[in-house]
């Protein structure tokens, strides 16, 4: 296979994100021609077509969805690889990577980072967001030194510290087992199958209860 680049996966993903090549263009600091034209070259090194393309509208085709979350997670790897060169060649700076999801990136961290940097003006944080169940991953890598996770498992080289407790939704449909129950335990959810959500959600009528859950930290 000829050599895809990183700015036709880029291109690509920005496209699905904004289905509009006026927006994504924009995005990339690109102009429309040449913002085609990279797509028009990975749809041919890939030998499948990835966009429908009107002069209206731009719909992914059921190969472009297939791909998403590879790109994506391409992408994302690329660049903390590149963020963790970074970091170790900046020997005169201290630097603190914290991996934990987004969701916590901006409820738990980005309020105390600010006065953080304040206190410490030698030291910096950046934050590797990801899902929760790659926070060990990063941490066994040495990607990042500290990690914000729901996951609670035991691991030889780390430490759980419970750092917040939250309320865990469970959605279900209407007229489910689960409705007649007042409290909804995980041993209750045991024998059900797990349905995961993904980028499109179809709309049902559902009914929402709460789980007690842990977030955890680890170091």
């Amino acid at each position: 296979m000829t050599n895809i680049t990183i700015q036709e996966i880029r291109a690509y993903i920005a496209l699905a994100n904004t289905l509009s090549f006026t927006r994504a263009a924009e995005q990339l600091n690109l102009s429309q021609p040449a913002l085609s034209y990279k797509l028009q070259q990975l749809e041919e090194k890939l030998g499948a077509v990835l966009f429908e393309r009107s002069s209206r509208r731009v719909n992914m085709t059921e190969a472009g969805l297939k791909i998403l979350s590879n790109a994506e997670r391409l992408l994302q790897d690329l660049d903390h690889t590149l963020a963790h060169m970074q970091q170790l060649c900046q020997e005169d700076n201290y630097r603190i990577v914290i991996t934990c999801s987004e969701g916590v990136a901006a409820a738990m961290l980005a309020p105390v980072m600010t006065s953080f940097e304040e206190r410490f003006p030698h030291t910096s944080i950046s934050i590797l967001d990801d899902t929760d169940s790659r926070v060990i991953e990063h941490l066994t890598s040495g990607a990042a030194h500290l990690g914000i996770t729901s996951y609670w498992q035991d691991h030889p080289d780390f430490l759980y510290v419970p750092v917040q407790t939250d309320q865990l939704y469970v959605l279900f449909p209407a007229g489910h087992p689960l409705e007649t129950l007042e409290e909804i335990n995980l041993q209750a959810l045991a024998q059900y199958d797990f349905i995961g959500l993904t980028r499109k959600v179809t709309r049902a009528s559902w009914s929402v209860s709460s789980v007690p859950g842990t977030a955890s930290i680890c170091v």
